[in-house]
């Protein structure tokens, strides 16, 4: 990792001890394709054994943050095969870098956050969300099931009826609401998003950083339950994935 390190879907850099991670595809309003995956899952996963990174930050360019998974990408899963077991799919080892992630993890969300840009919130330690922003997970609706811990994490956080609303009926959290629920912590304008999500990050970064990991490691979820229900969810997406209901699903949303 070098202090400033761009590529075309993601760009990189190193400030004051922030890893910022920003997801570069607006024309695409910053779905996520399997390189993406793995270049974050990268990127988060070398930050563990880097002193120079203190906090990780996770923002998107353009007037999204992210519109989750990348559709056509992941609707020819089924010629993948040389991906080989789930654990090796890039998207997977996205999600166990954030759950073994050992340093604080900070989102920047506005405009949309759908499907994983609601779903990471749930494993950051700290979340800002610009005004108007709208946070969705559209699984059901397209054939799918909740992923990244979600089935368990968003239950346990805002109830089991709540995040019934949220994962299987699909109906959108609103910034204000995201806050109520405790899905992020703060609402601000617009403008003043990137900024003070920086500001943020910084102030932690200054932080004692063994006494910050110490602390993050006895404030964590038991890991190995959520990594066993992260499979779970896992193998059933991607069973779904090849599913007459999801192909038939995903044909229709590619043809428009």
């Amino acid at each position: 990792m070098t202090d400033a390190a761009t590529d075309s879907n993601i760009v990189c850099a190193l400030n004051s001890g922030v890893l910022r991670l920003t997801l570069n595809r607006p024309s695409k309003l910053n779905a996520l394709t399997f390189s993406m995956y793995q270049h974050l899952a990268d990127e988060i996963c070398g930050a563990q054994e880097n002193d120079a990174v203190s906090v990780i930050l996770i923002n998107g360019a353009g007037d999204n943050f992210t519109a989750g998974n990348d559709i056509a990408d992941f609707a020819s899963y089924g010629v993948k095969e040389s991906l080989g077991t789930i654990e090796d799919f890039p998207v997977m080892k996205f999600l166990f870098a954030i759950l073994e992630n050992t340093k604080p993890l900070i989102a920047a969300i506005h405009g949309h956050a759908i499907g994983v840009g609601l779903t990471l919130t749930l494993h950051c330690d700290y979340v800002l969300v610009a005004e108007g922003s709208h946070l969705k997970t559209p699984f059901l609706d397209l054939g799918l099931v909740p992923e990244a811990g979600s089935s368990i994490l968003l239950p346990q956080l805002v109830g089991r009826r709540k995040a019934v609303e949220i994962l299987l009926a699909g109906e959108p959290v609103t910034a204000e609401e995201a806050v109520i629920l405790g899905i992020a912590n703060k609402v601000v304008p617009l403008k003043q998003l990137n900024k003070t999500a920086a500001d943020y990050a910084i102030r932690l970064a200054q932080k004692p950083p063994e006494a910050m990991r110490e602390s993050l490691k006895l404030m964590s979820v038991d890991k190995p339950i959520l990594r066993a229900q992260m499979l779970r969810e896992a193998e059933t997406f991607f069973n779904r994935l090849r599913s007459s209901e999801a192909k038939e699903i995903f044909a229709k949303f590619l043809s428009k």
